[in-house]
């Protein structure tokens, strides 16, 4: 075990051979100095664990000899010897983190137990830093773990030569921390390759915020994505971090950005453009770095022609597109998946599924599976629950999942008596009304089954209430 290092410091030699002599009697490595220029050429070249000096030396006082060896993190702990009671220079001395101060005269009792005192803090602090390295080292361990899990939970299965340019694609964003759009039907995967450019770039063990643009309505949307000041606007009790701030560092998830007002979508371009946001109710400048992955389910090259999405912002955070290609053009990836999933939820609901006969995937591979992989997974866990008990094998029964519009006719009828405006307000009321209960109250889902916008589902039902106060 190394000795306990020991800088000595006082203009008397009789003194510092004196404490030398006694200190080095309990077993400490002991150096000694009557000058301060050389203690700082001491301290510019070793480290000690302890310096021990006298207030007032010949060229400089002991606190100034401290200071230097706390500034350049020469020593661990400090002992001031001093025969005067000058209160601001102990004000001082105790502003700098010095260990102990001793008055004149001492006991050799006194600085071994002031030197004692000193390393045992010392032994505690050098615990806590295994301690802390250890848990380092541990959490950095169970991080690859998650990941290597997390990887394999996001696996995307598929050959298909569009699938594959999409993925590749993804690796070189995710690399280069780069904004990306990813457009695709609903279904088909964004969600999860946004959560795969995440899982392989450096951004990885940086927060993944997820935000359904869709579902914030727009009175809340600056309030959600800048956040607001404590006392900004009614009920704002307690200062809010907004979504960029979450997501410092890491990636913020846009799915359905077209959703998201145009006057709020000019907000969102400065905070991209200038790397800053500003809380509701604030004049203060936050710093942000976030890499923007935005995902739509319309056509990413009419999205501008269609004032969907501004065209400034658009090229900011299209700095690379991608397109999941529908279920129905994958080709040989039905198979593909079929088996993956067959065996993954075989193992999961520990039940062996019933062989899928000629017929059966005659009409697995000609169907055109308007829902995607989403459907696709839905109908392969059906099958695996249900396909040999409790659901007939009616066939047809499987595939009615998610498939956006009942038949027309038998959404509702109508008799109609004059064919009024009036009439077909109503008209329109009980068919929207009736889309959102079919979703269970998501206005979302019911405004893309209905193929409006969110917010022109929201002035719809606003006009319908305003007549019915009329």
């Amino acid at each position: 075990m190394n000795k306990v290092k020991i800088l000595l410091v006082d203009d008397e030699k009789i003194v510092t051979e004196d404490l030398s002599i006694m200190l080095e009697g309990h077993d400490f490595h002991v150096e000694t100095t009557v000058s301060y220029s050389e203690a700082i050429e001491l301290l510019t070249i070793k480290y000690y664990d302890i310096l021990i000096t006298d207030m007032i030396l010949a060229e400089f006082s002991g606190i100034k000899l401290i200071e230097f060896a706390t500034t350049n993190k020469r020593i661990f702990g400090s002992i001031l010897i001093t025969g005067y009671s000058d209160e601001n220079s102990i004000i001082k001395a105790t502003n700098l983190g010095v260990n102990e101060i001793l008055k004149k005269p001492f006991s050799s009792e006194a600085l071994l137990g002031a030197i004692d005192k000193i390393l045992r803090k010392k032994e505690k602090e050098e615990q806590k830093e295994l301690i802390s390295k250890k848990l380092e080292v541990e959490k950095n361990i169970l991080i690859e773990e998650l990941n290597k899990k997390v990887k394999n939970s996001l696996k995307i299965i598929g050959e298909s030569p569009k699938l594959i340019s999409a993925l590749r694609k993804a690796e070189i964003l995710s690399k280069h921390q780069l904004n990306c759009l990813i457009g695709g039907e609903s279904g088909t995967g964004k969600q999860l390759l946004a959560k795969y450019i995440h899982m392989l770039g450096p951004r990885k063990s940086k927060p993944f915020i997820e935000v359904n643009c869709a579902s914030i309505s727009v009175s809340l949307f600056e309030a959600e994505f800048f956040g607001y000041k404590k006392g900004a606007f009614t009920n704002a009790t307690e200062a809010h971090a907004g979504f960029f701030e979450v997501a410092n560092g890491g990636i913020l998830f846009l799915d359905e950005i077209t959703e998201i007002p145009m006057e709020i979508q000019a907000k969102l371009l400065t905070a991209v453009e200038k790397g800053v946001i500003r809380r509701v109710g604030d004049t203060k400048e936050i710093k942000i770095d976030v890499q923007i992955i935005a995902a739509t389910n319309q056509d990413v090259d009419s999205l501008v022609e269609q004032n969907k999405i501004r065209r400034d912002l658009y090229h900011r955070i299209s700095q690379g597109i991608l397109i999941l290609p529908p279920l129905r053009e994958r080709g040989n990836d039905i198979k593909i998946l079929l088996e993956y999933y067959l065996d993954l939820y075989e193992n999961e609901f520990n039940k062996k599924a019933k062989k899928i006969d000629d017929e059966l995937w005659e009409k697995i591979i000609n169907y055109s599976w308007p829902g995607n992989i989403r459907q696709f997974t839905n109908f392969v866990k059906k099958w695996v629950l249900f396909g040999e008990s409790t659901l007939e094998t009616n066939t047809e029964s499987l595939f009615e999942e998610e498939k956006g519009v009942p038949k027309p006719e038998t959404i509702l009828t109508f008799d109609f008596i004059d064919g009024t405006f009036s009439e077909i307000e109503k008209v329109k009321e009980l068919l929207i009304n009736r889309i959102i209960d079919k979703y269970n109250g998501n206005k979302s889902r019911a405004a893309r089954h209905l193929g409006i916008t969110y917010q022109g589902l929201l002035k719809m039902l606003k006009k319908f209430n305003e007549g019915k106060s009329e």
